[in-house]
């Protein structure tokens, strides 16, 4: 009975880790994660037994000439919400699909996430592109929008590895969450795909800082 109190609050505290509040979530994410280390409890321990990772296909697209960064961006993302990213892509086609494995919840949190990261990059694509669509040819707008999501993603990978504490226990729930879901995705082909083209380095700045900053609370309780 005590195990199953024990298990409770965790969830309950997992739960408030979702807060768009995020000094509160961060307080709750550390201390479910010290009840778990103390416990002795991984992620799947809490699950319920007849919840399975699954495989989903999200309606982000990508190839090697149009936003070749999605599925690192979608890498980075999944990552801190215990799950995993990987693509599709159909026979003779170009382009690929992200897919996520993962538990139903943190899936779907993931692609929620996923979803208004591509809204700022697309928002701020938007803009420039109203700004400046007179002074640089297509080609150049996509490179200025590669660089700034490029950067982007670097920041939001740097921003989240510093919110995970302890060094020492960096990533310490996504570890205990991710032995399921990495055996589930353990026999898929890897695509690499190169990044290519080359990078300006003032709007990759600019793509970093926001990138730093996102906060899903933004979404949530946008800013005035």
């Amino acid at each position: 009975m005590k195990n199953m109190d024990t298990k409770d609050k965790i969830n309950k505290l997992l739960a408030l880790s979702q807060s768009p509040n995020e000094h509160e979530a961060r307080q709750a994410l550390l201390k479910a994660r010290e009840l778990m280390s103390e416990h002795g409890l991984s992620m799947q321990d809490l699950m319920a037994e007849d919840v399975q990772v699954i495989h989903h296909e999200t309606p982000f697209t990508y190839s090697r000439r149009r936003n070749v960064w999605m599925l690192q961006l979608a890498g980075v993302i999944a990552e801190n919400y215990c799950c995993r990213a990987f693509c599709r892509r159909r026979s003779r086609q170009q382009t690929r699909t992200v897919c996520l494995a993962g538990f139903p919840d943190d899936v779907s949190l993931c692609e929620k996430t996923l979803r208004y990261a591509l809204e700022c990059i697309n928002a701020w694509s938007r803009r420039m592109m109203r700004l400046n669509q007179r002074l640089y040819s297509a080609e150049e707008m996509g490179c200025l929008r590669d660089s700034y999501a490029k950067g982007y993603i670097a920041g939001l990978y740097t921003a989240w590895h510093r919110r995970s504490g302890n060094p020492e226990n960096k990533w310490a729930l996504v570890a205990a969450a991710s032995h399921a879901v990495d055996e589930s995705v353990a026999g898929l082909k890897v695509e690499r795909i190169s990044s290519g083209g080359s990078i300006i380095r003032s709007i990759y700045n600019i793509g970093f800082s926001d990138g730093l900053h996102f906060c899903m609370a933004d979404k949530l309780e946008p800013k005035k």
